[in-house]
C-alpha cells in the first residue's frame, strides 16, 4: 500500500509530506484548491511524462517521492531480482526527479531506472480511476481483462499465450519460406539455364592456365623450334659442339703425364660429370624439340575451347575458369533446396497443423473459464448495483468466437439495461454518466481485491451521484477498503464521512505566491469540514448536527 507521499517543488506545491494508512483515506476541498495537483505529482512517480511546465520554483528541480509497503504483494521481489534492484522484503521508494531544463529521471530503491521499468512496477502498487476512465468499462479489452480476473485463469492464460507464441513463430517461418520457395520458382529456369551453360562447358580445375600455356607455345612453334635447334646443336649435334671440345679436351688431359695434374687429382672425373650433365641437358633438349609441331588443327581445337571459356566467363563476370566451378556448385546446392524445400514445407505444415491443434484445446479451456466467470460476474455486479440504487438493472456479459488471438478466441462485450421493459445493449449505449460511474464502482469492488492491487485511488468516482446513492457508494468503498487500501477524491459529504482518515487540501496566500497544502484533519476539524460541504461556507447548528451524524454511520 501506499505508506508515504512527499512533493517537492510541484506546480503550486512548495513541499508537503503525507502519510497515509490502510483502509479508506478521503481526500477533499474546494474545486482549484490542487487535489489534482497532487494527483498529477503521483501519477509522474507511476511513469507518467512530464515537462518543466510542472515545475514550481524553476530555479531547483522537482523531486516526488511516494513509499510503498509492499510486505504483502506477490511479484515485487521477483521483478526487483530480475531489474538487478535492492529490496528489503518491507517497503519499495519510487522517485522522479524533474531538472530546470526538462531532464526528467526516474528510481526505485535509490538506483536508476528507465520510465518503462518504472510504470511496469507502478501498476504492480496502484490503479489510479478517475471519472474519465468510467469510459474504460466500453471497452472489449478492459471487458475481456474483468473477466479473467473474476476467472482467476493466470496460469491457463500463460500456457495459451505461450503456445499462440509458438505457433505464430512457426506460421511466419512457412511464410517466410513459402515467400524463398515463390522467389526461388520465379529463378529456377534462370537457374537450369545457368546450370545447363556450366553444365555444357565442363570447365576443370586449371584448364583455363593449361590450355593458354598450349595456346602460346602452338603458336610459337617455329621460333621456338629455332631455339631449341640452336641449343641442341651447340650443345652437341656439330663437329665444333661444346660436348665434342669438352671430349677433345678430356682426351688431351689424359694424354698429360699425372705428375702434371697431381695438384688436382679428380680433375678427369670432374670432367667426366660436366660431360654427363651437357649430354642429359642436350637430351632434354632434343625431347622438347621432338615434342614441337606446329599443328593448326590443335591449335584451332584449343582457341575454339578458350573462347568458350572466355564466353561464359564473360556472362558470369569472373575472370578465370576455376570461379565457374565454384559457381556450378553455388546453383546446384539452390536448385537442390528448391527440390526440396517443398518436402520440408510439407513437414512443417504438418507440424503448424499439430500445434494448431494443441492451441485450439487450450483456447476452449480459455473460453470455459470466461463462461464460468461472466456468469457469476453478471450475478455479483446486478446484486452489488442493486445496492446502489438501480433496481431494474439487467446485465449480462455476451461472449462470441472470434479470430484467436495473443488473448484467446474470445470476444466480451457488456450489455445492459437500467429501466424495465427496455432491451438490453451495449452498456455504452444505455448508461448514463451517473450510472457509469456506480457500475464502474461495482466493477471494482468485485475485481478490486482478485487483480491484487494492494492501492485503488478513485478520483471523483461519484460524479453525478449525491443523497442516498452518494452514501451507499461511500459504504461501498469502505467495503472494499477492509480488503485492499482506498483513497477517494469527492466532494460528496456522505462518501467523506465514510473514511477511517480524512486530509484537506488548500491553498494558501501570502504577498508573493499561492500555495497547495494538504492536511489530515482531526476529530473536530473533520466536523466542520462535512459540516462546509453539507451547507456551504454558512455552518449552522444544524450542518454541524447533520455532519457528526454522518460520521457515527
Amino acid at each position: 500500500m501506499l505508506s508515504k507521499l512527499s512533493i517537492n517543488n510541484y506546480a503550486l506545491i512548495n513541499h508537503i509530506e503525507i502519510e497515509f494508512h490502510h483502509g479508506l483515506s478521503i481526500i477533499t476541498g474546494e474545486t482549484g484548491a490542487g487535489k489534482s495537483i497532487i494527483l498529477g505529482a503521483l501519477s509522474m512517480i507511476l511513469g507518467e511524462r512530464a515537462d518543466t511546465s510542472s515545475i514550481g520554483n524553476l530555479g531547483k528541480k522537482s523531486i516526488i517521492e511516494a513509499i510503498f509497503d509492499v510486505s504483502k504483494i506477490e511479484g515485487v521481489k521477483q521483478f526487483c531480482f530480475t531489474h538487478d534492484l535492492d529490496f528489503d522484503d518491507s517497503q519499495i521508494i519510487l522517485r522522479r526527479e524533474l531538472s530546470t531544463i526538462g531532464r526528467s529521471r526516474a528510481f526505485i530503491n535509490d538506483t536508476p531506472v528507465s520510465l518503462q521499468i518504472l510504470k511496469e512496477l507502478a501498476i504492480k502498487l496502484v490503479d489510479i480511476h478517475s471519472q474519465y476512465q468510467n469510459q474504460l468499462i466500453s471497452d472489449s479489452k478492459y471487458q475481456l481483462k474483468i473477466i479473467d480476473s473474476i476467472a482467476e485463469n493466470h496460469n491457463e492464460l500463460v500456457m495459451y499465450k505461450t503456445q499462440f507464441k509458438k505457433y505464430v513463430e512457426l506460421r511466419n517461418k512457412i511464410l517466410k519460406i513459402k515467400s524463398q520457395i515463390s522467389s526461388s520458382r520465379e529463378n529456377e529456369e534462370f537457374l537450369k539455364f545457368q546450370f545447363d551453360q556450366l553444365n555444357r562447358l565442363n570447365p576443370k580445375m586449371g584448364e583455363q592456365r593449361d590450355l593458354e600455356s598450349k595456346l602460346e607455345i602452338l603458336s610459337n612453334a617455329e621460333s621456338i623450334k629455332d631455339e631449341l635447334g640452336f641449343i641442341t646443336s651447340t650443345l652437341k649435334d656439330n663437329d665444333n659442339s661444346i660436348i665434342s671440345q669438352l671430349n677433345a679436351v678430356k682426351t688431351s688431359v689424359n694424354k698429360l703425364n699425372p705428375e702434371i695434374v697431381s695438384a688436382d687429382s679428380d680433375i678427369k672425373h670432374r670432367i667426366e660429370s660436366v660431360l654427363f650433365e651437357l649430354k642429359d641437358i642436350s637430351e632434354t633438349f632434343s625431347d622438347c624439340l621432338s615434342g614441337i609441331n606446329f599443328d593448326p588443327t590443335l591449335i584451332a581445337k584449343i582457341d575454339s575451347r578458350l573462347n568458350n571459356i572466355y564466353e561464359i566467363n564473360r556472362r558470369f563476370k569472373v575472370e578465370d575458369s576455376d570461379e565457374l566451378l565454384v559457381i556450378k556448385e553455388e546453383i546446384e546446392r539452390q536448385l537442390s533446396e528448391i527440390n526440396t524445400s517443398d518436402e520440408d514445407l510439407i513437414e512443417l505444415e504438418k507440424e503448424l497443423k499439430n500445434e494448431g491443434v494443441k492451441l485450439k484445446e487450450l483456447a476452449n479451456i480459455l473460453t470455459e473459464t470466461r463462461k464460468i466467470a461472466a456468469s457469476r460476474f453478471s450475478e455479483e455486479l446486478m446484486s452489488e448495483a442493486k445496492h446502489l440504487g438501480m433496481q431494474n438493472i439487467k446485465f449480462s456479459v455476451v461472449m462470441s468466437q472470434g479470430k484467436m488471438g495473443f488473448d484467446g478466441q474470445d470476444n466480451v462485450e457488456f450489455i445492459s439495461t437500467f429501466n424495465k421493459n427496455q432491451e438490453m445493449q451495449p452498456i455504452s449505449k444505455v448508461a448514463s454518466g451517473g450510472e457509469m460511474s456506480r457500475i464502474m464502482l461495482c466493477v471494482k469492488s468485485i475485481v478490486g481485491s482478485k487483480m491484487q492491487m494492494p492501492t485503488i485511488i478513485f478520483d471523483e468516482i461519484d460524479t453525478g451521484v449525491s443523497g442516498d446513492i452518494a452514501d451507499r457508494m461511500g459504504e461501498m468503498m469502505r467495503r472494499i477498503s477492509s480488503n485492499i487500501q482506498v483513497i477517494t477524491i469527492t466532494h460528496l459529504p456522505q462518501v467523506a464521512s465514510k473514511g477511517l482518515y480524512h486530509y484537506k487540501v488548500y491553498k494558501s496566500d501570502d504577498e508573493n505566491t499561492t500555495t497547495t497544502n494538504i492536511i489530515q484533519l482531526t476529530e473536530n476539524k473533520r466536523v466542520m469540514e462535512l459540516a462546509v460541504m453539507l451547507s456551504g461556507s454558512q455552518i449552522d447548528e444544524a450542518a454541524i448536527l447533520n455532519a457528526q451524524s454522518l460520521l457515527k454511520q
